[in-house]
């Protein structure tokens, strides 16, 4: 994970609009998520957006 998604994660906040893009560890594919961010754990390291939980290692880009 790049400086810049980092920065992103850490100013993100509850009801925020975002898209999201990383890779699905039970897909096996990369995804898409456009939505609603529910809540940002910066000790576990988890992103939730609507009922989506992220983990972010597995994210490439984000966009606010």
């Amino acid at each position: 994970m790049n400086d810049s998604i980092l920065n992103t994660l850490s100013s993100l906040h509850s009801g925020q609009q975002v898209t999201v893009i990383y890779d699905g560890k039970f897909e096996n594919k990369r995804l898409r998520i456009c939505g609603t961010v529910a809540n940002v754990d910066l000790f576990w390291k988890t992103l939730q957006v609507n009922n989506v939980g992220i983990d972010f290692s597995e994210i490439h880009e984000i966009r606010t």
